[in-house]
C-alpha cells in the first residue's frame, strides 16, 4: 500500500491467527539499506534519516535494522570506520543509532566498529532502546578471512541473546540473537545462541 507521497513501505505486521501462542504480540521490523558513502559518517547518518522519511514511519517499538558498517562501508580503515569515545566532536555510529531509537521510540539495530583491547577492531552489532540507551553489543564471531579481516579486526567471544523487546512483559517477548555477515557460514553459533537461556 502506497502512502500519500507515493512512497511504499518496506514493513508489514505479522498478521498472527487466533489460534497461534505468539498472538500476544506483532514485531514489525523496518531494514533499510543505502548506497553507502565511503568513510562519510554523516552523510550516511543523512541518508538513512532521509530513506525513513521518505517511508511509513517505523511504529514505535518496532525495530529498524542497518547492516554492518552502514556508516562508513566495509573497510578495513579503523582511523576512518571506528568510534572515537575520547573525541566528543567525532560523528558516532553508536550515538546516531541511540538518536534514531530515541527519534522513532522504537529500537535500532546496525554495525559499529570500536577499538578492541588488542588495537584492531570490532565489528559490532548494537541495539540501541527508544530510551536512547544501548540495550545489547554483539562483536562478530568470524571475520571474514578471504578478504584479510582478521588482520584488523579481532573475533567476538561469542553470540548474545536479547529477550525483545527487553522491556517487554513476562511472556511478551521473542529471543534474537544479531549475527554479521559472514558469521552465517558458521552454523555452530547459531547452535550456541539457540541454547542461551
Amino acid at each position: 500500500q502506497a502512502d500519500a507521497r507515493g512512497i511504499r513501505a518496506r514493513h508489514r505486521p505479522v498478521a498472527a491467527s487466533a489460534g497461534d501462542p505468539l498472538n500476544r504480540m506483532k514485531m514489525i521490523v523496518t531494514c533499510v539499506q543505502s548506497d553507502v558513502i565511503w568513510h562519510n559518517k554523516p552523510a550516511n547518518f543523512a541518508k538513512v534519516r532521509s530513506l525513513l522519511a521518505r517511508a511509513a514511519a517505523p511504529p514505535p517499538g518496532g525495530l529498524i535494522v542497518l547492516p554492518e558498517m552502514f556508516a562508513t562501508g566495509f573497510s578495513m580503515d579503523l582511523a576512518a570506520t571506528a568510534e572515537a569515545p575520547a573525541d566528543a566532536s567525532a560523528p558516532s555510529a553508536e550515538a546516531f543509532l541511540a538518536e534514531l531509537a530515541s527519534d522513532y521510540r522504537c529500537w535500532t539495530l546496525g554495525g559499529v566498529t570500536t577499538l578492541g583491547p588488542d588495537g584492531r577492531g570490532l565489528n559490532e552489532a548494537v541495539l540501541a532502546g527508544p530510551d536512547g540507551r544501548i540495550a545489547a553489543r554483539y562483536a562478530k564471531m568470524h571475520p571474514f578471512t578471504p578478504a584479510g579481516e582478521p588482520e584488523h579486526f579481532a573475533a567476538g567471544p561469542g553470540p548474545v541473546v536479547v529477550d525483545f523487546p527487553p522491556d517487554a512483559p513476562a511472556g511478551g517477548s521473542v529471543k534474537i540473537s544479531p549475527f554479521i555477515c559472514y558469521d552465517l557460514r558458521f552454523p555452530e553459533a547459531f547452535r550456541q545462541a539457540d541454547l542461551v537461556d
